[in-house]
């Protein structure tokens, strides 16, 4: 089952360091590490905690996590819910004593699917590479795009992370924007049948929006 858990951006340095392979220890270990089984609430939390927060540095990261259920099981009674219970709002905390059983259970790469930033201090984030901050800011406009209109209407935060890792792995720093925007139009094609039910914006415009960065 999917889980997920919103993080700051100086959680997500420390998941660069493992390389997304795992759950770093440290996070868990400091005993506020929670899973939600909500991304709607996830989305609210990130809003709300990370962005604008001097604390935690102006990038949130939502991130997503495929666990077995006997794990989500375990974890569900231990905070009082019912196995297999759904639509669980609240955050659960993960105990500092299950770092090894939660790794164990863990069934595929953990994977960013909403990234939210500060425009307003946008220039703080040189310690990130260009690259690795042009394929966060694909995962972000590309959902606010929506091209498909998936997720206005309701589809998991999820949705398009196929298109959106397929243009991440396709380009690199010398990708020109025109050359990005090429690929994006080329993945839409092949996904949607050059359809488009919520055509917001023009491509090269939204390549041109990924891209900003690089002319600070």
């Amino acid at each position: 089952m999917i889980v997920f858990q919103p993080i700051s951006y100086k959680d997500y340095l420390k998941y660069l360091e493992i390389d997304f392979k795992s759950i770093s220890t440290s996070l868990i270990s400091r005993g506020d590490f929670s899973l939600y089984f909500d991304d709607d609430v996830v989305i609210d939390t990130i809003k709300n905690k990370y962005i604008n927060s001097d604390k935690y540095g102006f990038m949130g990261f939502a991130i997503q996590y495929c666990l077995d259920d006997e794990y989500l099981n375990h974890l569900r009674i231990s905070h009082g819910y019912k196995k297999n219970e759904y639509g669980i709002k609240k955050q659960l905390l993960v105990p500092i004593s299950d770092v090894d059983n939660i790794n164990s259970s863990l069934l595929c790469s953990i994977e960013i699917f909403d990234f939210y930033y500060d425009e307003e201090k946008f220039e703080y984030c040189k310690a990130l590479s260009n690259l690795e901050l042009r394929r966060l800011l694909i995962v972000h406009y590309y959902n606010e795009w929506d091209p498909d209109g998936l997720l206005e209407c309701g589809a998991p935060r999820d949705e398009y992370i196929g298109e959106i890792k397929e243009i991440c792995d396709s380009i690199n720093i010398n990708t020109t924007t025109e050359q990005l925007a090429g690929k994006i139009k080329e993945v839409n094609d092949r996904a949607w049948s050059n359809r488009y039910l919520k055509d917001k914006t023009n491509i090269l415009d939204l390549a041109r929006k990924i891209d900003s960065f690089l002319t600070n």
